[in-house]
């Protein structure tokens, strides 16, 4: 299963484009962008995160920092800024089904996003407790 969430953020990395940001050297720490990798979990399902739920956090987090690139509306590389068809993070539905893919990219490797706004080493944490406790 990993597999395919590597294989996976090969092609998001590839996809979104870092033209404007300083290049990230990972071997430095494993911390991509200063944050710490977070591969084990931060909250257990019915954790209390203080109101984070879909409505009130993960969907304005998707927003600021993912629907550049990962937007329903965008069509084509060039849109997408050569995000996969299909990783939509505009639509519920699609977050949830890709939840440990986010997980990894956000969390773990903190690769995305790859330029632009990034979101800070707290709001990557709040998203990864979000997740583990079962994204309420």
């Amino acid at each position: 299963m990993r597999a395919v969430f590597v294989s996976s953020l090969v092609l998001l990395l590839i996809s979104c484009g870092d033209d404007d940001s300083t290049p990230v050297d990972s071997s430095v720490d494993a911390r991509p962008f200063g944050c710490p990798s977070h591969p084990d979990p931060l909250a257990m399902p019915g954790d209390d995160l203080g109101g984070d739920t879909w409505e009130t956090f993960a969907s304005g987090f998707f927003e600021t920092y993912c629907t550049r690139c990962h937007s329903s509306e965008l069509v084509g590389d060039v849109a997408r800024a050569g995000a996969p068809d299909g990783l939509d993070w505009d639509d519920e539905a699609t977050v949830r089904a890709n939840l440990e893919l986010v997980r990894f990219v956000v969390g773990e490797s903190n690769e995305m996003p790859p330029r632009g706004d990034r979101p800070s080493c707290d709001d990557r944490e709040r998203l990864v407790r979000w997740i583990d406790a079962d994204a309420p």
